[in-house]
Order: C-alpha cells, then sequence, then structure tokens
C-alpha cells in the first residue's frame, strides 16, 4: 500500500484520503483483494464456460466482502475506543 512499510508508518492523513474515512487494516486490505481476485476468477469462468471457476470466483469474491467488512468494524471498534470524551 503506496510503499509504507505498514499502517503504523503511514501519515493518517495520506492513510484517510486513500481508503475514503479511515485508515485501512490488514483485513480490509486483504479483503479487497480477494474480492478483486474473486471478480476476475468470477468472469473469466463465465468468459470460457467454466462454471467451476465461475463458482470459486463468486465464493472467493463472497469471503473478501465479509473480510473487509470485518475489518472496518475493527477500524470502527479501534476508533471508538480511542475517541475521548469531551
Amino acid at each position: 500500500m503506496v510503499g509504507f512499510a505498514s499502517d503504523a508508518n503511514a501519515p493518517s492523513g495520506l492513510l484517510r484520503a486513500i481508503s475514503g474515512t479511515r485508515p485501512m487494516n490488514k483485513n480490509t486490505t486483504e479483503g479487497q483483494l480477494k474480492q478483486v481476485k474473486g471478480s476476475v476468477k468470477e468472469a473469466l469462468g463465465k468468459v470460457i464456460g467454466n462454471d467451476s471457476l465461475e463458482a470459486e470466483g463468486a465464493t472467493e469474491k463472497a469471503v473478501g466482502k465479509a473480510q473487509k467488512g470485518a475489518g472496518e468494524a475493527q477500524e470502527i471498534a479501534r476508533e471508538t475506543t480511542r475517541k475521548k470524551p469531551g
């Protein structure tokens, strides 16, 4: 991701600009990657008429969506615990 060794080394403003509203953690990033890979497999399966590859892609895409959602929930929880009342 943008050449930083980890999210801890990246400026938070840059991460927010890249990801939308909050920094992305490992689950969010890996989930997005799985969604893309799944979409490619699914489309390729449709094009070449390989039902197995198409199903594998759809499954991988769904797993990626769930993993991305889990990562986003982790970030929301982390941000909520960091906020100071007042």
